[in-house]
């Protein structure tokens, strides 16, 4: 009876071992799992976000696309009309301030986008509960 307690011990012991050597070596699997500006919303409010945004994104996207440096250049000025030249150049200079401003606000929807996903992502495979990615360092090998 004592040699299969002992047995039984040094085994237990073993896995309980394993276990916290692997929860410490898979530490990097959570790094995802940090920093979650959206853990606190409902799955039902993550999607309606996610869908705004994307019809947002799309929205700005179409006028982005068209460049500012893509507009015909107004070559019917003569050479002499420096002021009607500086007028059109300061409405380019304008119109491609708006386009960066548009175009950045398109990167920012898209940021925004690919963290409202991993949310979603994140919330699919179950690792926003504690339990689930406590298991998952302990047994990944």
């Amino acid at each position: 009876m004592g040699d299969k307690s002992t047995l039984f011990m040094i085994v237990v012991c073993a896995l309980l071992i394993g276990g916290f050597v692997n929860y410490r070596r898979n530490a990097p699997l959570d790094v995802e799992l940090q920093n979650r500006t959206y853990a606190e919303l409902k799955s039902d409010d993550l999607d309606a976000l996610l869908a705004a945004y994307e019809q947002q994104t799309r929205r700005l996207r179409a006028w982005v696309d068209e460049e500012p440096m893509a507009a015909p250049v107004d070559r019917a000025r003569s050479a002499s009309d420096v002021g009607g030249k500086a007028e059109t150049f300061s409405r380019f200079q304008r119109e491609a301030n708006r386009w960066r401003a548009q175009r950045s606000e398109v990167l920012e929807g898209e940021a925004t986008i690919a963290a409202l996903q991993q949310e979603k992502s994140i919330r699919a495979r179950g690792l926003d509960l504690r339990w689930r990615q406590i298991l998952r360092r302990v047994t990944t090998f």
